[in-house]
């Protein structure tokens, strides 16, 4: 209803009030009302997230060493990271955050977070940035699986990091590391396609929601001849209620 209509509303429920509002007064009512109702400037930039791009570009000393510190990585994992191309950093809404991407094989998609820890002004964590609608469900990191004996599957960008930063610190390249950005998403046909075949263990968060995650990705996958089988299952990971990120921590020496 437009600002002429919902008056005729009002005016209606005017008449019962004793006394009733003049025109004047209903109307500024009215209009407050209305302005309630209007979302606030940050959530505009959703609309403009598929018409703009961060200037991704690699970490500074400095800013691997801030990352590290913030989320217990090693500096030789952030590197290790970097050299695949999959941790850039960047100003994003006025904001330097470290970011996730595939560029070579998610070129639509990457997501950042804040190199201060904080939330962004939408109340999130990461911001999921995107070209076209539904790059967001692509899995990262398929640009590195070739002839792998085992992938990898973790949930979210954090846990990504920390699991190449595992990798690196054992210097295993025999498995592949992977990501899907969040629990909520479906694998894309192109992900299922890439991985058909192969054995995947999921690390999905030990959570409600981790656990819809590791059917919802795993169940396709099975469809096309994947060996899948929960990462936390495995003996070294079998009493640990934690995330990747959180089991990176306890290996610090």
């Amino acid at each position: 209803l437009d600002e002429d209509a919902l008056y005729e509303v009002f005016n209606d429920w005017n008449a019962t009030c004793a006394p009733p509002w003049n025109e004047k007064d209903l109307r500024h009512k009215l209009k407050d009302a209305l302005k309630r109702l209007t979302p606030e400037p940050y959530e505009d930039w959703t609309a403009k997230e598929l018409e703009s791009w961060p200037d991704l570009r690699n970490g500074t000393d400095g800013e691997l060493e801030k990352l590290s510190k913030l989320r217990d990585y090693s500096i030789a994992g952030l590197q290790y990271a970097t050299e695949r191309g999959f941790l850039k950093f960047a100003r994003w809404r006025d904001r330097l955050a470290w970011f996730v991407c595939d560029l070579s094989a998610a070129p639509d998609v990457c997501e950042g977070r804040r190199l201060d820890g904080q939330p962004w002004n939408h109340g999130g964590k990461t911001w999921t940035v995107t070209k076209q609608e539904g790059a967001a469900k692509r899995a990262l990191g398929l640009s590195a699986i070739e002839d792998r004996d085992l992938i990898v599957m973790t949930e979210g960008s954090a846990d990504w990091i920390a699991g190449l930063d595992l990798q690196q610190r054992e210097q295993a390249d025999d498995f592949a590391v992977l990501t899907v950005l969040g629990a909520s998403y479906w694998l894309d046909n192109f992900s299922i396609e890439a991985l058909a075949g192969k054995p995947v263990a999921i690390f999905s968060h030990q959570d409600q929601d981790g656990q819809k995650a590791l059917r919802k990705w795993g169940t396709p996958l099975a469809k096309r001849g994947c060996h899948i089988f929960d990462g936390w299952s495995l003996p070294r990971f079998k009493n640990f209620s934690g995330d990747l990120n959180d089991h990176l921590k306890t290996q610090r020496p």
